[in-house]
């Protein structure tokens, strides 16, 4: 995991605060977007006696990587206006940026700042991480079609990160249902994780 949030990384998430937040409504302080499994994984997490406050970061940085994926084209062009948008600190909003937004060679904002945008492989790669966060906070397996739906994105990264799609077992189809069932596989990794290599041209 520490080529999707490293320990340094880590540390400037404030996972601590987090966990003393008792009511549900208090989460969004500290949590962008609520999707379902964001919000169930946090209340798992926070519910134990002692809350596991590494998985608990993971979580909440999984969250902001969903935040940026929803950023429009507009917001990413100016990097400094990007980064304060992302609701989080500025150390952690800063390593997002320069991860998932690609610099556009030769162009500027009026301020005179260079221009950025998501490309192709940079949103492929931003799937890719938030797809093996929530494998990796789900025992190693998902259902494809479950998380296209609760994130609202297509989500075609599975054989990216080594993962291999299985038909879900009887246990699987008595917690899903029949109908839905029928048309679930279930994404497990067993392999190392690969991450589609970055595109460098035009970074700065």
């Amino acid at each position: 995991m520490e080529d999707v949030l490293s320990n340094s990384n880590a540390a400037f998430i404030n996972a601590s605060a987090l966990a003393k937040a008792t009511d549900p409504e208090e989460h969004r302080k500290y949590v962008p977007v609520r999707t379902e499994f964001v919000a169930k994984k946090i209340e798992q997490i926070i519910g134990q006696k002692k809350p596991d406050l590494a998985l608990l970061r993971r979580v909440m940085y999984l969250a902001y990587l969903i935040r940026f994926v929803n950023i429009g084209s507009k917001l990413i062009q100016n990097r400094e206006s990007c980064i304060r948008s992302l609701c989080c600190s500025p150390e952690i909003a800063t390593v997002i940026f320069d991860k998932f937004a690609d610099c556009v060679a030769g162009t500027a904002n009026p301020d005179g700042s260079p221009v950025y945008k998501k490309t192709p492989a940079s949103e492929s790669r931003l799937m890719c991480h938030i797809f093996v966060l929530m494998l990796s906070l789900n025992n190693w397996i998902l259902f494809p079609a479950d998380v296209a739906a609760d994130l609202g994105l297509p989500i075609r990264e599975t054989n990216s990160v080594g993962c291999k799609l299985e038909p879900i077992s009887s246990s699987d189809a008595a917690s899903k249902g029949r109908k839905a069932a029928a048309a679930s596989k279930k994404a497990v990794l067993k392999a190392p994780v690969k991450f589609p290599k970055a595109n460098l041209r035009g970074k700065k």
